[in-house]
This record gives C-alpha cells, structure tokens and sequence, in this order.
C-alpha cells in the first residue's frame, strides 16, 4: 500500500481591522518591542499565530481564535489570513 503526502502551500498573509483595537491583557501569547514590519512578518511566520497588534512600539501576538478586544486608538490591529480570496477592497500585508 502506498501513502501519499499533499503539502497545501498556505499564502498567508494580515488584513487589517478598520477599527483600532487592542487584545485584552490574559489573552495575548508574546509581547515584544518590535517594528510594524517585523511584527506582521512574525505572526505569518509563526504556525499558531492567529492574529497581531501592534500599539507604541510593541507587537502583541494572539494564538487565540476569538480574543477579547478593546477599542483602543492609535492601535493597529490585523487577522492572519491563508489562502483568501481576495476583492479589490481588502488591503492585505505579507
């Protein structure tokens, strides 16, 4: 009997929330002095990162699917998304 393998490529990438939010305190896995830039590159990099925010210099990565967010301005907050079906309104980051 032969098994075979189908690795799925996942093209990941953020969509940023238009409303600024931040991730309530218990609900986030990392938190980091970081850039904008490293900080998105981390969450599509890391496997089990489901989201990011990034607010004063400080990237908060969420592992949880459904975490508790909080208005927050001058925060930005982006969804992990794989393999999207894109429309020509949405602004995804890779």
């Amino acid at each position: 009997m032969l098994l075979y393998f189908y690795l799925i490529a996942l093209d990941c990438g953020m969509k940023k929330r238009l409303v600024e939010m931040v991730v309530d305190d218990t609900d986030y896995e990392k938190a980091y002095k970081s850039s904008l830039i490293n900080c998105i590159q981390n969450c599509i990099q890391d496997a089990n990162c489901k989201a990011a925010h990034y607010s004063n210099g400080f990237c908060f990565i969420i592992y949880m699917d459904v975490p508790r967010l909080i208005p927050y301005p001058g925060s930005s907050y982006f969804d992990k998304v794989c393999n999207f079906t894109y429309r020509k309104y949405d602004i995804i980051y890779k």
